[in-house]
C-alpha cells in the first residue's frame, strides 16, 4: 500500500492510497482507510487494484446439493475478535455460522482419505508435540 499527498481544492490535503489485492488484507486495508477517513475527515482517494475478476481471494462459499460449502480458509478464529468486529461493521454478524463443538475438528487428507489433525493444533501449529509425533 502507497500514500501519496494530492493538491485539492480545499486547504486540507488530501491522499491517494493504492491498495494492491482485493483479498481479505486489501479489503480490510480499504475499509479501515475508508473508516479512518471519515472519522478523521481527512480526504482519501483510494485505488484497489485486483487481477481476478472476483474480490475475497481464497474467501469463497458455494452451495451445491443443499450444503454450504467454505472453499477458503476454513473458519476464523473467535477468541481473537478482529474478524468477529469486521463482521459486525459491516452488517454482516447476523450470517456468522457457528460450528457445533462436539464436531469440532479439523481434518487433512492422507492418502486420498479424510484423517483427524491429532489433538493439540491450533491454527496448524503443533502445541502438543507428543500428539503429533503419535498421528498417523
Amino acid at each position: 500500500m502507497t500514500a501519496e499527498p494530492v493538491n485539492s481544492d480545499s486547504d486540507k490535503r488530501s491522499l491517494r492510497v493504492a491498495v494492491v489485492g482485493g483479498g481479505i488484507t486489501g479489503l480490510s486495508a480499504v475499509h479501515t482507510l475508508t473508516r479512518a477517513t471519515t472519522a478523521g475527515g481527512c480526504p482519501v482517494e483510494v485505488t484497489l487494484f485486483e487481477a481476478s475478476r472476483r474480490l475475497g481471494g481464497i474467501i469463497r462459499t458455494e452451495e451445491a446439493d443443499g450444503f454450504l460449502m467454505e472453499l477458503g480458509p476454513d473458519s476464523f478464529i473467535t477468541n481473537k475478535p478482529g474478524g468477529v468486529r469486521l463482521c459486525e461493521e459491516l452488517g454482516y454478524a447476523q450470517e456468522l455460522i457457528t460450528t457445533d463443538w462436539r464436531y469440532r475438528r479439523s481434518l487433512v487428507l492422507s492418502r486420498g482419505c479424510p484423517v483427524s489433525v491429532p489433538d493439540g493444533f491450533m491454527l496448524m501449529v503443533p502445541e502438543k508435540p507428543w500428539a503429533l509425533m503419535c498421528s498417523p
